[in-house]
């Protein structure tokens, strides 16, 4: 058997190799009549075997094969890496998307306890999370977006209405959306800027948007999140 080697490989553009497994072994059409098959069984236990493989490994690598494996490297090496991620949620209609750094947990919606003279549809009230009162906001309000009607729960899509709890900077802030699905990694050269059309009040509060699942997502800012939030006991 000869085995063709690429131009511009080794002085030696053919090696040669007894295929022995072909003729007389039990590879191919091979007529099994070698001696050494009562001993080694297959082929693929004969020293014959695995010396000819380590011949086809070893030998010297093409100028065509160098190159190609070069060029695959050197574009895998160039391209930018997911470096940015965020959690995926729903608030009506619309998604929004936040670094799961400050996502402290996730649970099952609560019954939320008016608080006297709140006046402010951006604060809805207290939950008891763990034993404490934490404030529960409205982030729809907030960004000035509308919820939409509720889409209820369907198990078989794994909706489920959930509270979503955030921390930073020694403060939680407690919101319920209408669904909360994965963790999303990305491109950064996949962000693209808020359309001018966005619903959201505050354009400074999103990073911009992404395209998840033949979705827009709106990447916000936790910080200036905070700020809007925090402007509410103002």
């Amino acid at each position: 058997m000869k085995v063709k080697m690429a131009k511009g490989g080794s002085k030696n553009e053919d090696m040669v190799i007894d295929d022995c497994w072909n003729k007389i072994g039990v590879q191919g059409n091979g007529d099994r009549s070698c001696s050494e098959l009562d001993k080694v069984v297959h082929c693929r236990n004969c020293k014959k075997f695995v010396a000819a493989g380590r011949q086809l490994l070893d030998r010297e690598s093409t100028v065509d094969y160098k190159r190609d494996w070069y060029e695959q490297i050197s574009s895998a090496a160039g391209n930018h890496k997911k470096t940015e991620s965020i959690v995926t949620f729903r608030l009506g209609d619309q998604w929004f998307g936040l670094p799961p750094k400050y996502f402290d947990e996730v649970i099952k919606c609560k019954g939320i306890h008016s608080i006297p003279h709140n006046r402010s549809d951006k604060l809805k009230g207290v939950v008891a999370i763990r034993g404490e009162l934490q404030l529960c906001i409205s982030i729809g309000h907030i960004l000035g977006v509308n919820r939409g009607g509720s889409r209820g729960i369907n198990v078989k899509d794994g909706v489920y209405e959930r509270m979503i709890v955030l921390s930073g900077a020694d403060v939680k802030y407690v919101f319920p959306v209408s669904e909360i699905r994965e963790i999303y990694h990305y491109y950064p050269t996949e962000l693209s800027a808020p359309p001018a059309t966005s619903s959201v009040k505050s354009q400074n509060v999103v990073l911009g948007v992404i395209n998840w699942n033949d979705k827009y997502v709106s990447c916000l800012d936790f910080n200036i999140l905070s700020e809007l939030i925090d402007g509410i006991f103002e």
